[in-house]
């Protein structure tokens, strides 16, 4: 152990070519799975010749991979979190014409639209989940599909803020509507936050595509 405590401070120093070896080590120190084990099997399928340049470019398609596994597992937050809610979810809610009794049509329309955003935003998850799952996904699929989880997790956030505001107006014209008119906040409020993820996912394959591009 004395051993790899100096070789562990000489690799501390340049933390940015070692640091994955140091985790990698520890874990097979511990018998523990610090790396997940996938993650291990594509950096031993790195290239030679990259294997033959260094430390440095190693390090550099190693964290391209713990990137790519990063992202995935974001992903797969993501729909499970959208499979599990039932906020917005057309078979979940009234439908139109009778929410309309208590609720304006623009309150109507609004959760309408946010639930075609969050159909568009399940298809990209599901696109998102199947190009990660490769050794070496399309930069051009990843930047259209970040590209599409930022368009809509934008206009989410715009429609919830109108959801909100059309749900205060309905409390505002009849004390029956309060609660309902609550409900609707509420949940424009869980949305948001959810979308708010979403344009950061969107943001990050964005980057992630333009890296495997440079």
């Amino acid at each position: 152990m004395d051993q790899w405590k100096r070789v562990k401070e000489i690799w501390n120093r340049d933390s940015k070519d070692w640091s994955f070896w140091v985790r990698w080590y520890e874990g097979m120190i511990e018998l523990s799975l610090r790396i997940d084990l996938a993650v291990q099997h594509d950096v031993a399928l790195i290239p030679d010749e990259v294997w033959k340049t260094g430390p440095g470019p190693v390090a550099e398609a190693i964290a391209v991979i713990e990137e790519r596994f990063d992202l995935k597992a974001q992903v797969a937050a993501l729909t499970e979190q959208l499979r599990q809610s039932t906020l917005f979810d057309a078979s979940q809610t009234a439908s139109p014409a009778h929410r309309a009794h208590n609720q304006p049509p623009e309150l109507v329309e609004v959760e309408a639209e946010v639930r075609r955003e969050v159909s568009i935003i399940r298809a990209a998850l599901d696109e998102a989940e199947t190009e990660l799952a490769k050794r070496e996904p399309s930069p051009s699929i990843l930047l259209r599909v970040g590209k599409v989880l930022i368009d809509a997790a934008t206009r989410v956030a715009s429609y919830c803020g109108s959801l909100a505001d059309e749900a205060l107006k309905a409390a505002a014209k009849a004390i029956g509507a309060t609660v309902g008119a609550t409900v609707v906040a509420t949940g424009s409020a869980a949305v948001l936050g959810y979308s708010e993820q979403v344009l950061s996912l969107g943001k990050a394959l964005l980057d992630y595509a333009s890296k495997l591009i440079g």
